[in-house]
């Protein structure tokens, strides 16, 4: 049973054979996350730096939630207050980004060092 159904028979107990349309998040998910892991595997395959496909999954899939939320009906017995799951998608969303720019940056750091450094007759690195 649905969210959104026991919404409806919590809202309306005595009319239960009308039903009120309602979006189907559920399915909206399930193709986001199909498509998000294909992007996932594209990025694998295309030799992305290690974990840039997971964490760029972890971002747009936050914030696909985000925008999911507002469709979604809020069952009334739901305790915790409306700003905690976009609050929460909004996190996982900036610390995804976060670690995606320190990985990125790492990633180029060590390039450049290692073009910086040459080996000399003797095997050991010398700065340039």
């Amino acid at each position: 049973m649905s969210q959104a159904h026991r919404y409806q028979l919590a809202t309306h107990p005595d009319d239960l054979f009308s039903v009120t349309p309602v979006h189907p998040t559920e399915l909206y998910e399930l193709f986001a996350v199909l498509a998000l892991s294909g992007l996932a595997v594209f990025l694998t395959k295309k030799h992305a730096p290690t974990g840039i496909p997971f964490l760029s999954f972890v971002i747009l899939f936050s914030l696909f939630r985000l925008g999911n939320s507002f469709l979604r009906v809020t069952p009334p017995f739901f305790d915790a207050p409306t700003f905690l799951y976009p609050t929460l998608y909004l996190f996982f969303a900036a610390l995804g980004t976060a670690l995606i720019v320190r990985r990125l940056h790492a990633s180029r750091w060590r390039l450049c060092t290692r073009s910086m450094s040459t080996l000399d007759d003797f095997g050991k690195f010398n700065v340039l």
